[in-house]
């Protein structure tokens, strides 16, 4: 079974991926109060589109997907991204950093 869920905090533009593809990293919490782990995520569709359109650094994401079969380094694919950061909260980012 090849199965992620990830929450976290993004931590770089989301950048084109060829066609209908977006990636971005994601910052997660790693155990025992450590450095927090930065995951590579790959979105494509839809997913991509709404990633492209909303997503900054800054903003917090549930992610749930797969492992990329053999991707070095590992990557996840995102079957789908729920957006955790208001729109407010996005305002708020929107105003401290450029762009």
């Amino acid at each position: 079974m090849n199965l992620v869920a990830l929450i976290g905090e993004v931590v770089s533009p989301v950048e084109e991926d060829g066609d209908e593809a977006v990636r971005f990293a994601l910052a997660v919490a790693a155990r025992g109060g450590k450095e927090a782990e930065r995951v590579a995520v790959r979105a494509h569709g839809g997913q991509a589109a709404a990633c492209r359109a909303y997503l900054r650094p800054g903003h917090r994401v549930a992610i749930e997907g797969r492992v990329a079969p053999r991707a070095d380094p590992a990557e996840v694919l995102a079957d789908r991204v729920q957006f955790l950061t208001t729109r407010s909260q996005a305002r708020q980012l929107s105003g401290r950093r450029p762009g």
